[in-house]
């Protein structure tokens, strides 16, 4: 029996196929369409071009494999946040808005008082800024709304024809009081938009059985017909799934378009984010600024390397890696905040300690090495939850034979790099496989961690580095 996971990213679009016991069996993805950009800031998402895409990337995944009437269920995660509005037809009433559009972020303003603490659950790049902007801005589409979706409910009601939401995706965006299945009208009520949390459909367990794809879509897409369908999970929890998430203490960090850093941990360490499994929970932070920043630096400044990258039939970013590969630690400074932070609207990027002996092989090294201490930061809040034995790095940026080499230099920890395709389209997979078979042994998630590259700390470059950044540690 084989299980297929899909994750709707703001980049691209990823499909896999896993067998039970977790192994990935092929995988592939697609770029998910043209982002609009109409004014500064502004980052959107056609909708039914997401679903098209999506539906060509399963209908060619299953009609590649030797087996499609043995996929016994789906799986759906993508891109938490942003916000995905559907009429009262269930029809897209406004592009999609994805979570790096940062048009909102003069709408949530961060606050010291008590009184307003509710504020602090809800950041620009969550549903209730956009929709806030939206009903100063653009009244007449707020007027139109009648549904409140994350990416992957979209997919989901495109599949199956029902609506619903999950509770990693709700507790990411705080609009779910503890316990994730209870909306905080309260929240609500403080952002003028009381009116609005009958906007969110039924909110379910990710592991839930929403409900079977469609007859007709199954016969277009070569399924089985009546293949269940799970609720499943903004794509930060598949990733931590995948990556064998499964024990209090597992960190995965992802470096993707968001940096992200997820921290397992057992229930009664209280529930700040939402994790698949019914009997745990995790804590996380996320930032805006992540691989991102080397995109930025490679569009504006590589034109050489992206050519040799064209003849030579390579990745560009292999390139990259090997341009740095032997330069030592740099003493350049980059402030990865190329986005406007999470935490800091007006917080902006650049270098410091450039001079003219600097080379373009350490001034993109100085770009690693910043966005991994940036993440070291993140780790240092989370670590008083538990105690971090190893991070495991996925993403993108995982398949760097440098990055995760800082990594560990940085943070002093041991790195663990994954060898399978896709972390979050595994992670919903599996799920989606515990979602109709409970007892199915959590062996499936933690198959392949004994195949990952590890990379150990060097410890001289380890106290390089604390001193380059001994004046941004004090600070935090």
């Amino acid at each position: 029996m084989f299980v297929l996971g899909i994750d709707i990213g703001t980049t691209n679009i990823k499909a896999g196929i896993y067998d039970s016991l977790g192994h990935e069996i092929v995988h592939a993805s697609v770029f998910n369409g043209k982002i609009y950009q109409h004014f500064h800031g502004y980052f959107e998402l056609d909708m039914e071009n997401i679903w098209e895409l999506t539906k060509s990337l399963i209908c060619k995944l299953v009609r590649d494999f030797e087996y499609p009437q043995d996929i016994i269920s789906i799986g759906v995660c993508g891109h938490g946040n942003g916000l995905y509005l559907l009429d009262e037809y269930c029809q897209p009433v406004h592009n999609g808005i994805s979570s790096l559009d940062s048009r909102a972020q003069f709408m949530v303003e961060r606050t010291s008082n008590p009184a307003e603490a509710l504020l602090d659950k809800v950041y620009w790049h969550t549903p209730l800024a956009y929709i806030k902007w939206l009903k100063k801005y653009d009244l007449a589409t707020y007027k139109k709304a009648r549904w409140l979706l994350y990416s992957k409910d979209w997919i989901n009601y495109k599949l199956t024809g029902v609506l619903a939401t999950d509770t990693t995706n709700t507790a990411s965006s705080g609009i779910t009081r503890s316990n994730k299945k209870t909306i905080d009208e309260a929240l609500f009520k403080t952002f003028d938009l009381i009116e609005c949390y009958k906007m969110v459909p039924q909110i379910l367990d990710p592991m839930d059985v929403l409900g079977s794809v469609s007859d007709e879509l199954c016969l277009e897409m070569g399924l089985k017909k009546g293949t269940p369908v799970i609720c499943g999970a903004h794509d930060v929890a598949a990733c931590s799934l995948g990556a064998g998430g499964v024990y209090h203490g597992h960190l995965t960090s992802i470096i993707g378009t968001w940096s992200i850093n997820y921290l397992v941990l057992n229930n009664n360490h209280g529930n700040l984010f939402a994790h698949i499994l019914p009997d745990m929970s995790a804590i996380y932070f996320g930032d805006v600024n992540s691989g991102n920043c080397l995109d930025w630096y490679i569009e504006l400044f590589c034109e050489k390397e992206k050519q040799t990258a064209i003849r030579q039939n390579r990745s560009v970013y292999e390139i990259i890696d090997e341009a740095v590969e032997y330069e030592p630690p740099t003493d350049i400074i980059f402030s990865p905040h190329l986005y406007p932070s999470v935490d800091s609207s007006s917080s902006s990027s650049g270098f410091i300690g450039i001079h003219n002996w600097h080379t373009k092989p350490q001034i993109i090294k100085s770009i690693y090495e910043g966005l991994a201490f940036s993440y070291y930061i993140q780790i240092k809040k989370i670590a008083k939850h538990a105690d971090i034995p190893s991070i495991h790095l996925v993403g993108g940026g995982s398949g760097s034979k440098i990055w995760p080499q800082i990594f560990a230099d940085i943070t002093n920890k041991p790195v663990k790099v994954l060898s399978h395709g896709c972390t979050s389209c595994k992670g919903v997979a599996l799920a989606s496989l515990l979602g109709i078979k409970p007892k199915t042994s959590l062996k499936a998630f933690t198959s392949d961690i004994y195949d990952a590259r590890t990379y150990y700390t060097n410890q001289t470059n380890h106290r390089f580095y604390l001193d380059k950044f001994s004046n941004l540690i004090e600070q935090e």
